[in-house]
């Protein structure tokens, strides 16, 4: 299956971009998530949320990763789903500046 990606390259005074991927195959979600911050960065953290539709507009919570690094930070991670339609809401930080984004909705 393919990815399903969204990226964003804000114009802030500590990011400089950060992008995500969600893939879904075999059972399998597969989130990736970049960040890459100015050279006065000092903390980068990427925060992910899984979601899963409910209904037909709640989306739930499934589970959260995480990753941090000082100027850049980089996820990959995956997570056993079952039949559904998902999506990763993504939270990048550099310094005191966040950046939120969703990526598109996955159906498995």
């Amino acid at each position: 299956m393919e990815a399903q990606s969204a990226s964003l390259s804000p114009r802030y005074a500590y990011i400089t971009s950060c992008s995500m991927d969600l893939s879904i195959a075999n059972g399998t979600a597969t989130i990736t998530a970049s960040l890459i911050g100015q050279k006065d960065v000092t903390s980068s953290k990427i925060k992910c949320n899984l979601e899963k539709l409910t209904g037909s507009t709640y989306w739930m919570q499934i589970q959260s990763f995480w990753a941090s690094g000082t100027n850049s930070a980089n996820l990959n991670t995956t997570y056993g789903v079952s039949s559904g339609t998902y999506r990763v809401v993504g939270h990048f930080t550099c310094n005191t500046e966040t950046a939120t984004v969703y990526s598109a909705n996955r159906t498995y």
